[in-house]
């Protein structure tokens, strides 16, 4: 017997040989054992706990963290965690926000660089907020790992104009952004390089100026119509999640499966 993951984060499962041939005669078993395939109630979002006073958490903040949250649910679907090392941690989550943090021009550790990959790849929708070069050690801890490389910093406030039509720029005309920074690699969804997509399945958005998201900028040209698609978009499902209850239900099924087997073939 085997297990890993299938399509859409499901549960793989392979059985084979005299533990089949019991499956087929304890049908009940098996028909738990599926119960577990069936997805989670809600999306979740596990963020890296903020702490610089711009983010999350922060008044001038705020409606994008709304945004966010409404998008997901509410509170409930929305954990924190002090940082992003262990992937077991992360584990319950279908998405995930990363900003400076608590860490005042910190960067991202190899173990986080690394739980960061392996998130990626998994499938699940990734958020990352940067800033100009003032956030220089954290935005290349980022780009370490999804590829590219930190460019100059834009002058002034220039607005935005999208190249690339889909649902992270619809609705959107411009976007006004303070003292950006930028970024290669990926790609650009706008003339000036703030934003990207990033990652093989196109599942990581990073964003060089927290600004634009800011309560100060939110009623400026179209930055409110881009927070709430960069929200919408995060929490769009990606993965199936089981519920807890029916990974300890599954988990049950399959053991029980196991130790019959196991005692047919001592006989």
């Amino acid at each position: 017997m085997s297990a890993g993951l299938g399509a859409r984060g499901r549960p793989l499962i392979t059985i084979s040989g005299d533990t089949m041939h019991v499956a087929r005669r304890f049908g009940v078993l098996t028909l738990l054992a599926l119960t577990a395939l069936e997805p989670a109630s809600a999306q979740r979002l596990a963020r890296r706990a903020a702490g610089t006073g711009l983010t999350w958490g922060a008044g001038g903040f705020s409606n994008m963290q709304n945004a966010i949250t409404s998008a997901f649910g509410g509170a409930a679907n929305i954990f924190a965690v002090a940082d992003i090392s262990s992937l077991a941690a992360l584990s319950t989550s279908t998405a995930l926000y990363l900003d400076l943090g608590a860490l005042s021009n910190g960067a991202m550790t190899a173990a986080e660089q690394a739980t960061l990959t392996q998130y990626i790849a998994s499938g699940r929708r990734v958020f990352f907020l940067g800033e100009n070069d003032s956030w220089a050690p954290w935005n290349g801890s980022f780009l370490s790992v999804v590829g590219g490389a930190a460019g100059p910093n834009l002058t002034g406030s220039p607005p935005m104009t999208p190249i690339v039509a889909n649902a992270l720029t619809a609705g959107v005309t411009s976007v006004t952004t303070v003292g950006a920074g930028s970024a290669t690699g990926g790609t650009q969804l706008f003339n000036q390089n703030v934003v990207q997509l990033r990652g093989a399945s196109n599942s990581v958005v990073s964003a060089f100026d927290y600004n634009m998201f800011s309560n100060a900028q939110w009623a400026n040209t179209s930055n409110a119509q881009f927070g709430q698609n960069v929200a919408t978009w995060l929490a769009a499902p990606t993965v199936v999640i089981p519920e807890p209850d029916t990974v300890a239900l599954l988990a049950a099924g399959l053991a029980a499966v196991v130790v019959i087997a196991r005692r047919r073939r001592a006989r």
